[in-house]
C-alpha cells in the first residue's frame, strides 16, 4: 500500500489539486479527501490475489458510516435522498473501493463503508456499468496483482446536504505493466454496455483529472 501511496503523490501535480485534499490511509485502501465537496476526489489501492481467495469471506454487512478518521465526514443520512424520486432517479452511496474487495479484511472490513470511500452514483449505473468494472477487476485479481485508482469527475449538482454528484467516475487499473482507463458517465444509462467501449486513452484522464499516469 505504501506503493501506492508514493505513486499517487507523483501523479498529482503540485499545484492547488493535492494541497486541498486531506489523505487518510485505511488498512486496504487510501482516501484523498476534498473537504470542500464533503467527499473523496480519489481512493486508491492495491487489489490482489490473496484479497480474492480467500475463505471464508466476510459477509456484506452494508454498516454505512462517517469516517472517524476525517472530522465532518458526512453521515449516510445525507445520501438518504430517494424518497419520492422516480427509481430511475435513484443515488446510491457508490463504493470506489468495493465492498467485495475487503472481504478478506475481517476487522477492517467494515472500513470499505465509510463515506469517505463513497460518491454519489445513479443506482441503474452503479448496478451497471460501474458494477461491471468491478467484477472484471475481481476477476483479474484472483491471479495477478493489481494497482487501482477511482474517483469522480465534474458536477451535476449537490445532493441537499452538499455533496457533490459527480457528473463522470473514472476507475485506472495498472496491470500487465501498464495503465487503462475508464471514464463513465454518471447517468441511469450507463449500463449494459461492453466495457472495451467504455474504455479511454489514458491521457485524456490525466488531463481531466490532474494524473499523470
Amino acid at each position: 500500500m505504501k506503493a501506492i501511496i508514493f505513486l499517487l503523490v507523483t501523479f498529482f501535480s503540485a499545484g492547488t489539486l493535492y494541497a486541498q485534499q486531506q489523505v487518510v490511509k485505511h488498512h486496504s485502501y487510501t482516501t484523498y479527501y476534498r473537504p470542500g465537496l464533503k467527499e473523496p476526489d480519489s481512493v486508491a489501492y492495491d487489489l490482489t490475489p490473496a484479497m480474492m481467495n480467500c475463505s471464508p469471506q466476510a459477509p456484506r454487512t452494508d454498516n454505512f458510516q462517517a469516517d472517524p478518521n476525517i472530522p465532518g465526514s458526512p453521515p449516510p443520512g445525507d445520501y438518504a435522498v430517494n424518497h419520492g424520486v422516480p427509481r430511475t432517479r435513484w443515488i446510491d452511496l457508490g463504493h470506489l473501493f468495493n465492498a467485495l474487495d475487503a472481504a478478506c479484511d475481517g476487522p477492517f472490513s467494515d472500513e470499505c463503508y465509510y463515506t469517505s470511500n463513497m460518491l454519489p452514483q445513479y443506482q441503474s449505473f452503479n448496478q451497471g456499468d460501474w458494477k461491471k468494472l468491478e467484477i472484471q477487476e475481481q476477476k483479474w485479481a484472483k491471479t495477478q496483482n493489481l494497482r487501482i485508482i477511482a474517483g469522480g469527475i465534474g458536477s451535476l449538482g449537490t445532493l441537499p446536504a452538499g455533496e457533490n454528484i459527480p457528473k463522470f467516475m473514472y476507475k485506472a487499473i495498472f496491470r500487465n505493466k501498464h495503465w487503462q482507463a475508464w471514464i463513465m458517465l454518471n447517468d441511469p444509462s450507463s449500463k449494459g454496455h461492453k466495457l472495451d467501449t467504455l474504455s479511454n486513452h489514458v491521457n485524456e484522464l490525466n488531463s481531466l483529472t490532474g494524473l499523470h499516469l
